[in-house]
């Protein structure tokens, strides 16, 4: 509808705006979930060994679903071994972080005490020096 007088443009925000990850943080927090993902059951095994070459057939999904996956495929593994390769107190860092960040915001790093934010940020840092030698890009 036209006015003669307009109204004035209202700012907005993006509701991203107070997100405080960037895409290494969501990176490892996706890795970090993977590695939770398996609950043992008791009194059964993991797989079964006659099963084991069986495979669903993609016919179903979406193109843009088999190159996530195939690509999670590559990157997760890649992540692990890029943190088995950092110190201990880097991956100590990275595994407090992603702890408070799945759950309640109750875990504590004892090496760092306060200063765990600023562990989070160097361990972050010599993670993302082996992921981009390892050919992974976030």
């Amino acid at each position: 509808m036209y006015t003669a007088t307009p109204t004035k443009p209202v700012e907005r925000q993006s509701a991203l705006a107070a997100y405080r990850y960037d895409a290494l943080d969501d990176l490892l927090y996706d890795w970090y979930c993977s590695e939770q993902g398996y609950q043992p059951v008791e009194g059964y095994a993991r797989a079964d060994s006659t099963c084991a070459n069986a495979r669903a057939s993609d016919q179903y999904q979406d193109i843009g679903d088999l190159i996530e996956q195939r690509v999670r495929a590559f990157v997760l593994p890649t992540i692990r071994s890029a943190i088995d390769e950092l110190d201990g107190d880097d991956r100590l860092a990275i595994m407090i972080e992603m702890r408070n960040r799945m759950g309640p915001q109750v875990w504590r790093n004892p090496r760092a005490g306060a200063g765990q934010p600023a562990a989070y940020q160097a361990a972050k840092l010599a993670v993302s020096v082996i992921l981009r030698r390892k050919g992974v890009e976030w």
